[in-house]
């Protein structure tokens, strides 16, 4: 509504330095839509990108609208602010943001009411505050000028003047340069150039193919004389990653256009990829900052399992389309299954699976974003539902001594003491019998490494028959239990003189 009201009542920039962190945050939510529907009103729209910290993908709303200068914190350093949001926008659609940098940290401000008391500045009437809406205004302003010196140019020429003329240094944060309102004025009056779009993402690499490509047309808007033009590339890419452009353009007056390929090879190492076009004209760069990603989806899950499912989890940092995403398993027998994910919210998805027989497994992962861009990825797990043969010992210094026909982990076996005719001892310590000379060692494990748990086997033992089903009176002094179901718990006992 105050978005609407500030169109309808004639502003013609309006700064905004609030956020609200919404899941699948993708500029289609209600707040972003009217700072878009704004901006197609010649209304030019400066956010704050949100104070979610360092990590990716954190931008807010309405800092996730396309049409808004989304603007980043940089402290007097040159360096981004730790809480300032990071990009790009990785949800239903890529979008390079912030779009600009702009200072806002310990920012003095006027004071309201008694907030912030502890951090004066300048009098005693003022504050010293942080955060991206402190860094918001900072641009608004600038683009205030920019309407003043140049009241025909429309939103988006703007932006894309500021993101064109920033300063693009050592200390910039992942190609987005920090505002320089000077030199965005003096270049436009002395060269009348624009580049649009003022950034741009190539999007998400499709894993389906070894070699996936993808191009993206500028426009270049001239006023001047006719003029030869010099087109560069910059950024930090692998090896498979390569472009293709015309390495100089001749401007004339008008629209000039050019194309820049991109090719990359579908192994190339997991990670967002920034870099920025440069144009050269008349010794003068303008920047055209772009990127795109490489990830795949991360595979959590039991290698070996004992029990009757398996769980299958997801993680993936582009919301996938659950209509389009399948496990496809092959049993050791060579039969095929397929099961659906269910989302668990925040980029996690599961699955379960119930397991037929024993042997390995073959799993398949088909999974598509919103956009058809294939993820998939293939893992394994093994089925062992058969228990191993355990024996238990006791060496002459009396050190229990157990082994196993296979590794079942040093972590999931346990001894448990229990007198001759008396309840269980739980804590594992040695006991005597009423006789002072015997006593017992029980050994017990649950076969699954992730979900072990105590098990005693045929109910508590409380009589003399309960025992005798456990404890083996023979020559060897030993007796194997084992149970199958539902899990592999097995064990043995012994008596010792």
């Amino acid at each position: 509504k105050g978005i609407e009201w500030s169109v309808d009542n004639g502003a013609e920039v309006i700064s905004m330095s609030l956020c609200a962190l919404i899941e699948n945050c993708d500029g289609s939510d209600a707040i972003s839509q009217s700072v878009d529907k704004a901006v197609d009103q010649g209304v030019l729209v400066g956010v704050a990108a949100g104070n979610s910290g360092n990590k990716e993908n954190t931008i807010s709303s309405p800092g996730t609208a396309r049409k808004a200068i989304t603007v980043g914190s940089i402290d007097k350093s040159r360096l981004v602010s730790y809480f300032s949001s990071r990009g790009p926008v990785l949800w239903n659609e890529t979008i390079l943001k912030p779009d600009i940098l702009a200072p806002g940290r310990y920012i003095c401000a006027a004071q309201w009411d008694d907030v912030w008391e502890w951090n004066k500045c300048i009098d005693d009437k003022h504050v010293a505050i942080s955060g991206t809406s402190m860094a918001a205004p900072h641009v608004s302003g600038a683009v205030a000028l920019m309407k003043q010196a140049f009241p025909l140019l429309k939103p988006e020429e703007i932006k894309s003047i500021l993101v064109n003329k920033a300063d693009y240094d050592i200390y910039h944060y992942e190609e987005i340069g920090k505002l320089n309102i000077s030199s965005a004025i003096k270049s436009y009056r002395d060269q009348q150039l624009i580049i649009s779009p003022s950034s741009f993402s190539f999007g998400i690499i499709d894993l389906s193919q070894a070699s996936w490509g993808k191009e993206q047309t500028l426009n270049i808007v001239y006023k001047g004389n006719p003029t030869l033009s010099e087109i560069s590339i910059e950024g930090d890419f692998p090896q498979g990653v390569t472009f293709d452009f015309p390495r100089t353009l001749q401007l004339y007056e008008g629209i000039n256009s050019f194309t820049v390929s991109l090719t990359a090879n579908t192994n190339i190492p997991d990670k967002t990829y920034w870099g920025f076009i440069k144009v050269k004209v008349d010794g003068k760069i303008n920047y055209v900052p772009f990127f795109f990603k490489k990830t795949s989806l991360e595979v959590y899950h039991d290698k070996i399992t004992a029990r009757d499912y398996l769980d299958i989890y997801l993680k993936s940092q582009i919301p996938l389309s659950l209509d389009k995403t399948f496990a496809f398993i092959t049993s050791p027998q060579g039969n095929q299954y397929n099961i659906n994910f269910n989302s668990l919210g925040k980029g996690k998805y599961s699955a379960q699976f119930y397991t037929v027989e024993d042997g390995d497994y073959q799993v398949k992962i088909d999974a598509f974003d919103y956009n058809g861009i294939y993820l998939g990825t293939s893992t394994s797990f093994k089925v062992d539902r058969k228990s191993p043969s355990l024996t238990a010992n006791i060496d002459s210094s009396k050190n229990l001594i157990v082994e196993s026909t296979e590794d079942i982990g040093p972590y999931t076996v346990t001894p448990y003491m229990q007198l001759s005719n008396s309840p269980l001892i739980w804590n594992p310590s040695f006991a005597v019998d009423k006789n002072g000379n015997k006593y017992i060692g029980y050994v017990m494990t649950e076969g699954s490494w992730f979900n072990t748990q105590d098990f005693l086997y045929n109910n508590q033992i409380t009589s003399s028959a309960n025992l005798n089903s456990l404890i083996a009176i023979s020559s060897d002094m030993f007796n194997s239990i084992q149970e199958e179901y539902p899990s592999r718990h097995i064990g043995s006992s012994l008596w010792i003189e």
